[in-house]
């Protein structure tokens, strides 16, 4: 940066160049805002205008206080905050035996496969924990060829690494859900819902979800029947409100 340099008088004393290269040399820099670059220039000038010894301290005090500041807002960024719509689709094989899978996840008997999709909102916390609310549509083909749809919700934590992989859990105990329509109607059940892990887009405005590998999980009835299965989820999410609900 050049700038010019005035007598009391008024009359010009030439040119002196302020180096602006200190600026490089701090970390994050690339990520200042407008605002804190022109309050940088400012504290430059001032270096040149008021005494370069007493303001270069005070330029350095404020450009630590800056970086500190970015890289406080930039921690807090890992952690979501706002309701999120979202809709996605999901596919099952159940042992209809209850006797479960085999190390290597093939069902030990006879097993049924069904479809469901899913729609709803999923809250995010700052303080790493949040709530899924929403409703789901089965469809299971022959030769047991029947319909259902239900409503469930359940309480999960998340976690954000320095990469920006999301990676959320259920919190044990959480999972409620009613069977509104179809031949379990009334019925109410519990899933074991498996870690999902996904990304983050621009902005946070929006997150896709999937299960990284394949988990048997129960499912439990209130009449007392419990299945294991294995599903495929994907999840979509679009940012609807920002904050709490």
């Amino acid at each position: 940066m050049v700038i010019a340099g005035y007598s009391s008088g008024g009359t010009p004393i030439g040119q002196t160049a302020v180096p602006t290269i200190a600026l490089l040399a701090v970390p994050n820099f690339h990520c200042w805002s407008n605002s804190d670059l022109r309050l940088a220039s400012f504290l430059q000038v001032a270096i040149f205008l008021i005494g370069r010894e007493r303001m270069h301290r005070l330029f350095l005090l404020v450009i630590a206080g800056a970086t500190v500041g970015w890289t406080v807002t930039a921690a807090a960024d890992n952690n979501l905050h706002g309701t999120y719509a979202f809709t996605g689709m999901s596919s099952c094989i159940q042992d209809e035996a209850s006797s479960g899978f085999n190390p290597n996840l093939t069902p030990k008997g006879p097993t049924d496969f069904f479809t469901f999709s899913v729609e709803g909102t999923r809250t995010f916390h700052a303080d790493g924990t949040g709530i899924v609310r929403g409703r789901a549509v089965s469809i299971d083909p022959p030769p047991n060829a029947s319909a259902s749809s239900d409503d469930f919700s359940f309480k999960f934590t998340y976690t954000v690494d320095p990469g920006g992989k999301l990676s959320t859990s259920l919190v044990p105990g959480s999972f409620s859900a009613t069977v509104l329509t179809g031949p379990r109607a009334g019925q109410s059940y519990v899933d074991d819902v498996p870690i999902q892990s996904g990304f983050i887009g621009e902005g946070a405005g929006t997150i896709v979800l999937h299960e990284q590998v394949p988990t048997v999980e129960s499912h439990s009835f209130s009449n007392g029947d419990m299945f294991l299965r294995i599903c495929n989820r994907s999840r979509t999410l679009i940012r609807v409100r920002d904050g709490d609900e």
